[in-house]
């Protein structure tokens, strides 16, 4: 029974700290198209026209995003925003919930082009 328990205790924190570090602070964006794309030392910031649900507590500059293109995972999404701004098709945004690549600007955790 005590292993029984424990073992319940255990998947229930477990499920509780992947609830806990979920985006429930981020923010997302409907589908809007691409503008005012600035690379700068290796970070990608850019705004969309998407309607944008509440920003986290860092955002300082309204409704602007931030990619970090000296990783893999950021080149690929810089890549796919290039492809998608000069096709004039939209994107929907999900942000990370933080500030982490450019200190007033949340985070692009991923993008889709529908």
């Amino acid at each position: 029974m005590k292993s029984f328990l424990l073992k319940t205790l255990r998947i229930f924190v477990a499920s509780s700290s992947i609830l806990i570090s979920s985006n429930a602070y981020s923010s997302s964006s409907t589908a809007g198209l691409i503008y005012n794309v600035t690379v700068w030392d290796g970070k990608v910031l850019f705004f969309t026209t998407g309607t944008r649900t509440a920003a986290p507590s860092c955002q300082g500059v309204a409704g602007r995003w931030a990619i970090d293109a000296t990783t893999a995972k950021g080149q690929a999404m810089f890549s796919a925003l290039l492809t998608a701004s000069a096709m004039g098709k939209p994107v929907v945004i999900m942000g990370t919930g933080s500030c982490a690549d450019w200190g007033d600007t949340e985070s692009v955790q991923w993008l889709q082009i529908p």
